[in-house]
């Protein structure tokens, strides 16, 4: 709960209704206003406060501004013991909640892997769609603590079965064809296999993948093309990555991009595949959108037919390059 609150704030959020008052009835003054605390938290966070600190001063007076009571009252519930969990019991009837179990929080945890992380992995979401969904279940959020062992869960439960689900998804030829990507001349554990070095023997195919085009001259426009047919030809499938959003795709590229080829080629099949096909997957559409500007760039300047004339012989299969009018023109879509 954050500790600084306007007084329409306070207004707002922490005015008692006449339900909750009636809550209160028959109880000592300090479990008045202690009841009003403990309840207006669980209403807004979803959980028990673990201590009464938890609480700001500014709630407390408000709350005993409304009771007719005295702020410091509050110093004098009792936090632990029989009193407290029969007053907890009562709050979670009032606000139809129940206890969270195992059960109830590994099957949170599958519904995440499934319908959350598959969308957007970044853990502040994750624990956002954590909370809603709880609270939707009217079940008790357990501590943050407690409750992150299960995101994290979430997390790990999706990353595998994203590596599985990937590698299966590709061809025996699609996967070497990925591997081969990262081999070098230079191999495993020479210090040279960095990809980074002056040494051209330790720039693997990736590397060259990596590259942005260095300007808008014809070599440039030869080099984009030439990796756009390169990537095609991996033959990677249209439906590869259908179930997840592009956010993820672009986060496991990300991560490929900072590993030299020596550490891709050390990771496991599934991994090093799913990596592989991510970088990919993102780098065709990113250069597809390069070429295509490019291509306007040309067009604007000088006209595009002696320029696709050029990018004819780099036709493939896999990047065929032709027109209805007679001349030749990436097929990029």
């Amino acid at each position: 709960m954050k500790r600084n609150w306007t007084h329409d704030e306070l207004v707002e959020t922490f005015t008692l209704q006449r339900a909750e008052q009636a809550l209160l009835d028959l109880k000592t003054p300090p479990s008045q206003l202690g009841v009003a605390a403990v309840l207006k938290f669980v209403q807004l966070e979803g959980r028990f406060p673990a201590h009464r600190h938890e609480i700001p001063p500014a709630v407390i007076s408000y709350l005993a501004r409304q009771l007719a009571l005295d702020p410091a009252l509050a110093l004098q519930y009792e936090w632990r013991g029989r009193t407290f969990e029969l007053h907890r019991a009562q709050i979670r009837t009032f606000l139809g909640l129940r206890e969270s179990t195992t059960r109830d929080l590994a099957e949170l945890a599958d519904w995440l892997a499934v319908h959350v992380v598959p969308q957007d992995n970044r853990i502040e979401h994750v624990q956002a769609a954590a909370y809603e969904r709880l609270r939707a279940l009217h079940i008790e959020l357990p501590s943050p603590r407690h409750l992150q062992r299960f995101i994290d869960s979430a997390l790990n439960t999706f990353e595998q079965t994203f590596y599985t689900t990937t590698f299966a998804a590709l061809s025996e030829t699609t996967r070497n064809a990925l591997g081969s990507l990262v081999i070098t001349s230079v191999q495993d554990t020479s210090v040279s296999d960095d990809d980074d070095g002056a040494n051209p023997a330790s720039h693997s195919i990736l590397h060259t993948l990596k590259q942005d085009p260095g300007g808008l001259g014809l070599q440039a426009v030869l080099d984009t093309a030439a990796k756009l047919i390169r990537l095609r030809q991996l033959s990677l499938p249209p439906t590869l990555f259908q179930q997840v959003a592009p956010r993820i795709v672009t986060t496991y590229r990300d991560r490929l991009a900072t590993e030299p080829p020596r550490e891709v080629r050390r990771h496991k099949d599934h991994l090093r595949a799913t990596l592989l096909a991510c970088f990919c997957w993102d780098r065709m559409h990113e250069i597809t959108d390069q070429l295509v500007d490019m291509l306007r760039e040309h067009k604007k300047v000088g006209g595009i037919r002696p320029l696709t004339a050029s990018l004819c012989p780099l036709s493939a299969p896999a990047g065929s390059l032709d027109t209805s009018d007679g001349t030749c023109s990436p097929n990029l879509h």
